[in-house]
């Protein structure tokens, strides 16, 4: 169990349907046959091949995530818990994941009316051919509750199954990715009644997860691709004074980073400033390597004055780009897809001399069924708002190399680009 705590503006940043695309094959100029899967096969039809960037995925498994958010007040005798088990995503009554017993026999422990959150997780292989899907329901059950004495011990006041079902849900899964859906749960839509049965009040349930104003409680991408900007010429500055030496993006919000363990190596945006955190390392391990990770901070509400106490309010994972993403040229373009409805996806564009990249370009790009269009603005535009950003050029795409009716790479064409950018060169999507 994880827990740390978390506020609504979480939800929020979250918020939006999946509209994903699938990428990471190659194709030849003038082919008819392009590329297909993650690891960059070319057509043939005797055309000359371009290079394109090839990604490549740790797993083809998807990572889907559920973070139970509690608390209302202090930590005091009297508070409840609940032991929860069985989390699970449905569209129909034959259509359930996870698919596989994945956990523990001990399920959550929640503690309902603590700031903290609680971590479900699990790794869901999806039907062969099938890069991305979208659940519509969850469900859990309370095994049991608890009541803290005045000693700190956890009294038992309920064992059995009672099951809370059908929350409706947006939750993206894609093969490679990391997804997380939060979810608000505390003592006052989980409570007991005088028989010490538990009762889900459903308004407050509701009304907390704002599910009184959107259709669904929505999911979100949580793992973070990194791109070194420590050798860029002009660079953002972080919050908390100096400039980021990491570009970091996920397709759903991107973020900042500088140095690793400390309050203010990271900054979290989603498109705009949210909060700062920490930052922490990959690890080398005799495989391979861990991914690192970043934890975005804030005040804790349980003290006052409350900036003198910063909580976890949000962890995800990074990964750096060499890693997942192989072939880079002297320049590319790598696009992230997002998962909210009617959002644009994330692009990259960089520079680089030998390994080292030199210049880092970042903004906002559309495809459609045969070309599309990208902005892009320099990486130190990237702790700006949108609106009041500089130093702006444009672009168009073209030659898309598609798998099942799917884009996977295509060329671009700049206008206005800086000098030191070629005018044109191959992007690919970053997906399996």
């Amino acid at each position: 169990m994880q827990e740390f705590a978390l506020r609504k503006w979480w939800i929020l940043l979250v918020a939006g349907s999946v509209v994903v695309g699938c990428a990471g094959g190659t194709g030849d100029i003038g082919s008819t046959t392009g590329g297909s899967g993650s690891s960059g096969s070319s057509g043939s039809t005797g055309a000359p091949t371009r290079s394109v960037p090839t990604v490549n995925f740790p797993s083809g498994m998807a990572d889907v995530r559920v973070v139970f958010l509690t608390g209302q007040n202090r930590r005091v005798p009297g508070s409840l818990y609940a032991k929860i088990n069985n989390v699970r995503f449905s569209n129909s009554p034959v259509d359930i994941i996870p698919t596989d017993f994945t956990g523990s026999l001990d399920g959550l422990n929640l503690h309902l009316d603590g700031y903290g959150v609680h971590k479900y997780s699990f790794g869901q292989a999806l039907p062969t051919g099938v890069n991305s899907k979208t659940y519509t329901s969850l469900s859990f059950d309370v095994w049991n509750m608890y009541e803290e004495q005045l000693n700190g011990s956890l009294l038992e006041v309920f064992s059995g199954l009672f099951p809370i079902k059908d929350i409706p849900v947006t939750m993206p899964i894609l093969s490679g990715r990391q997804t997380t859906l939060a979810v608000y749960l505390n003592n006052a839509s989980l409570s007991l009644n005088a028989g010490l049965t538990p009762v889900f009040d459903e308004f407050e349930f509701n009304f907390d997860n704002l599910l009184d104003i959107n259709p669904t409680i929505e999911g979100s991408l949580s793992d973070m691709i990194s791109f070194d900007i420590s050798s860029v010429a002009s660079r953002p500055s972080m919050a908390g004074g100096g400039f980021a030496g990491k570009f970091m993006v996920s397709g759903d919000g991107y973020g900042l980073g500088q140095g690793f363990g400390f309050d203010g190596s990271f900054d979290l945006f989603s498109p705009n400033f949210i909060e700062s955190g920490v930052i922490t390392d990959q690890v080398q391990l005799p495989d391979g390597v861990a991914p690192g990770t970043y934890t975005v901070l804030e005040p804790d509400p349980q003290v006052i004055p409350p900036a003198v106490v910063r909580i976890t309010s949000l962890q995800g994972s990074w990964r750096d780009v060499g890693s997942v993403v192989t072939n880079l040229g002297t320049s590319s373009m790598i696009i992230f897809p997002t998962t909210k409805a009617g959002g644009t996806q994330t692009a990259v564009l960089l520079t680089r001399s030998g390994s080292t990249i030199t210049g880092l370009y970042f903004g906002n790009a559309t495809i459609t069924s045969n070309g599309g269009s990208v902005t892009l603005w320099p990486v130190d535009q990237a702790a700006i708002a949108e609106g009041s950003r500089t130093g702006a050029f444009t672009g168009t795409f073209s030659n898309l190399t598609k798998v099942g009716g799917v884009t996977k790479d295509g060329d671009y064409a700049l206008t206005g680009a800086p000098g030191g950018v070629p005018d044109t060169g191959v992007f690919v999507i970053y997906a399996q």
